[in-house]
């Protein structure tokens, strides 16, 4: 991953093709997925043709492994006891989009070592795509969440960026946004101040330019992680915040792209 990641430009329903039950940590499935585009399609429900008329329209969903404890995670659809993805890792590794039906599925997250598991249940409708997260720490706390990615495009040269709060361990946190070269935080006021653990931001919108991602604890001024980034014109991001190598990390969530690691830059 470079210094300054370039987060890749909105792109209309690609050509999908079928993918087999996944079995990738973060490094592979980017290796895999080549950088921009849709991060790849498949079909949960088992139905092998790759046919574009057959999918247009169903729903699409990606699933992130954002635990604390869980280092691999084997999902499995409505009750079915062959994984639809095997080994997705924690850290905020990533599918790409996958095909289901419309209607209410249900989840189950098994992990083996150290062993728990999650469930949760959604309903999908049809030309719409999907990202659950799994998060928090092993045991009854561990959760998966669901967000819709239906949020507008702004212009061109300009992004829409918002924050999703799943690193239990760091507390409350303040989030910045600076000019890419600014490292004191001293008389800077946070764009988003007091984000709770499992608490999801607003959008913000921001021109599209190369720019500075810090993160403090609550009324501090001392960083904690610091990254620059250049989102993409049109672009609309979730950054999730997420434990990664043992540190405050965040992944970032193009909508209807391939999910980026922001990797903390600071020593």
């Amino acid at each position: 991953m470079s210094d300054d990641p370039l987060l890749c430009r909105p792109v209309p329903l690609r050509r999908a093709f079928f993918l087999a039950p996944l079995a990738l940590g973060t490094a592979t499935m980017l290796a895999a997925l080549g950088g921009c585009g849709g991060g790849g399609s498949g079909d949960f429900d088992g139905d092998d043709d790759d046919d574009d008329d057959s999918h247009e329209d169903e729903p699409r969903l990606r699933f992130v492994n954002a635990t604390q404890d869980y280092r691999r995670l084997d999902i499995s659809l409505d009750g079915e006891s062959r994984p639809v993805i095997e080994g997705l890792a924690w850290g905020g590794g990533s599918t790409g989009y996958d095909w289901l039906s419309d209607g209410r599925h249900n989840f189950r997250m098994v992990s083996r070592d150290p062993s728990g598991e999650i469930t949760g249940s959604e309903r999908f409708s049809d030309r719409t795509y999907y990202s659950a997260l799994a998060y928090g720490p092993r045991g009854d706390n561990a959760r998966l969440l669901f967000l819709e990615e239906s949020e507008p495009a702004p212009d061109n040269d300009e992004t829409k960026i918002r924050a999703l709060h799943l690193a239990s361990p760091n507390g409350t946190l303040d989030l910045y946004l600076t000019a890419p070269e600014l490292t004191d935080l001293t008389g800077v006021n946070p764009v988003l101040s007091g984000l709770q653990y499992s608490q999801l931001g607003t959008f913000l919108r921001r021109d599209a330019e190369r720019m500075a991602l810090h993160l403090t604890a609550a009324g501090s001024k001392t960083p904690l992680f610091r990254v620059t980034f250049a989102p993409a014109g049109g672009s609309v991001l979730t950054l999730v915040l997420l434990r990664r190598d043992d540190r405050l990390n965040v992944t970032a969530l193009p909508q209807r792209q391939a999910a980026h690691p922001l990797d903390n830059q600071l020593p």
